[in-house]
C-alpha cells in the first residue's frame, strides 16, 4: 500500500495543485487544500474505500473548494449584515479539543522529525514559515524541483506516519 501511495504522490501532486492554485488567489491557500485531500484520500485509501485514486483526489479538492466557496460567501453576507445571528454558535474550542488538537500536532511533530534533514527544512519552510517553492529554492541554493520532490517525500512520508491511527 506504501508503494501505491508513493506512485500516486509523485504521479498527481503537482497536477492537483496546479488545479487547486488555479481556483483560489492564495498560493498557501491552495498548498492548505492540496494537503488536506491528501489526508482524506489516505484515510479512504486505506480504509479500502476508493477504487481510482486520482478521481478521488480531484473529487476530494473539488468538494473542498466548493466548501470553501460557502464559508466565504457566508462570511461575506455576515459581513454586508453587521453582527452575526444569534443562532451563531460560539467557535471557542472546549479544553476536550484542545487537547485533541495538541495530542495531534505532537503526532505531526514526530513525524516531521523523522525526515530526513534537508526535506525536514523544506516542509517547515513551507507549510510552518508559508514560504512558496522559489524562496525556499532561493535560500537553500537549489532548484524549484528539488523544492517540490522533497515536499512530496514530506507529503508521503506524513500520509504514511498520520494515517495509521
Amino acid at each position: 500500500m506504501t508503494t501505491d501511495l508513493s506512485i500516486l504522490a509523485e504521479e498527481h501532486y503537482a497536477g492537483l495543485t496546479s488545479y487547486v492554485r488555479a481556483k483560489v488567489r492564495s498560493a498557501s491557500l491552495a498548498a492548505d487544500i492540496v494537503q488536506e485531500s491528501w489526508l482524506r484520500a489516505l484515510i479512504a485509501i486505506r480504509k479500502g474505500n476508493v477504487r481510482d485514486g486520482r478521481g478521488y483526489l480531484y473529487r476530494t479538492a473539488r468538494n473542498l473548494l466548493i466548501d470553501l466557496h460557502r464559508q466565504e460567501r457566508a462570511r461575506s453576507a455576515w459581513v454586508t449584515q453587521g453582527d452575526l445571528p444569534d443562532n451563531v454558535a460560539c467557535d471557542r474550542p472546549d479544553a476536550e479539543r484542545i487537547v485533541m488538537a495538541r495530542q495531534e500536532l505532537d503526532r505531526v511533530m514526530r513525524a516531521v522529525v523523522e525526515l530526513p534533514p534537508r526535506c525536514q527544512a523544506v516542509f517547515v519552510m513551507r507549510k510552518f514559515d508559508g514560504l512558496s517553492a522559489v524562496e525556499i529554492a532561493a535560500r537553500l541554493g537549489i532548484r524549484r524541483g528539488t523544492v517540490e520532490k522533497h515536499l512530496r517525500v514530506a507529503l508521503a512520508h506524513l500520509l504514511c506516519r498520520l494515517g495509521t491511527a
